[in-house]
């Protein structure tokens, strides 16, 4: 099906570039009250579509335009109403020409995103609602490893990721958006204080690890190199899905397997290597040593308290 105008325009402005009005009234063959009425029409709520002037290719100084969309990098949730929406006029409309097969598809996709069944759905619903108001987001207490408690702080919220269930925030001068987790948050209100303008924050694709933890420094990569049965094999790839295509068969064997990955946090296989360590082998030094360390600080004195619990 070919795309309208008004379709074809917002393809144009969620590419990775500011426009001008002369590409789009150039690309869309239409003139420029045409575009104008358009983008006033997408622009809902305002500020959808980001305006900064750029220099142009006769060097003279022009309007561009652009749509940031990151919530297009996670997959949706709905609330009730957007749900009653799809079942009024899409799901219960015979006049609609789609199979009763996807329409029962599209029911169980509506049932599994539904925000209300989700455990935190308070808070993304108040993430929603300061998104959609541009109001700053207030978490009285949020509980993090890198800085400990925080307490009352504000964020601007860009985009919420269900799946992970975390929200992903604006922060003034960082690169990339701050995740924040649900499960750490406490007290969450929309403030009264006017969203950061994050439409001057740069597109950038943020190096993360298989376990979705951030890139910092070449020093903190961890070079994991570990070899077990098909047992091992089994448990890890059913805890950590993703994991699956880093899986390798040691010489075709059906029940030797190695993992040979570069992740720049430790604590998620390091909670699986000593959950199964009399099965696994440590191939590395660099990455026993790190064990090591990962070992001392969050399991030794548990052990210690356990063994002399037993006694």
């Amino acid at each position: 099906m070919k795309k309208t105008n008004k379709e074809q325009l917002i393809q144009y402005l969620k590419e990775k570039n500011f426009v001008s009005m002369k590409f789009l009234i150039e690309k869309l063959k239409v003139d420029i009250r045409t575009v104008q009425r358009y983008i006033k029409e997408i622009d809902k709520p305002k500020g959808y579509i980001k305006r900064k002037r750029i220099v142009s290719s006769n060097k003279k100084s022009v309007i561009a335009f652009k749509i940031f969309d990151p919530s297009e990098n996670c997959t949706p949730t709905f609330n009730s109403a957007e749900i009653k929406a799809f079942q009024e006029n899409v799901l219960e409309n015979s006049s609609i020409n789609i199979a009763d097969s996807a329409k029962k598809k599209l029911a169980k996709i509506l049932h599994i995103r539904n925000e209300n069944r989700f455990e935190f759905s308070n808070i993304i619903s108040t993430a929603n609602r300061a998104i959609y108001e541009k109001k700053q987001l207030l978490i009285s207490k949020y509980h993090s490893r890198d800085f400990g408690l925080e307490e009352e702080i504000l964020i601007t919220p860009v985009y919420i990721d269900s799946d992970e269930n975390k929200v992903y925030a604006y922060i003034l001068g960082r690169k990339h958006l701050r995740p924040f987790k649900f499960e750490s948050m406490y007290g969450v209100t929309v403030s009264n204080v006017k969203a950061l303008d994050f439409s001057v924050w740069k597109i950038e694709k943020e190096k993360r690890d298989v376990f979705s933890f951030p890139y910092k420094s070449s020093k903190e990569v961890i070079k994991v190199d570990i070899s077990f049965n098909s047992f091992v094999r089994s448990q890890l790839i059913r805890q950590f899905p993703q994991l699956k295509e880093h899986v390798k068969p040691i010489l075709s064997l059906t029940d030797h397997f190695e993992l040979k990955i570069d992740v720049y946090d430790i604590a998620p296989i390091g909670r699986f290597v000593f959950g199964l360590i009399g099965v696994i082998k440590i191939n590395s030094k660099p990455f026993k040593s790190q064990l090591k360390q990962y070992f001392d600080i969050y399991i030794k004195d548990g052990i210690g308290a356990f063994v002399n619990l037993s006694n």
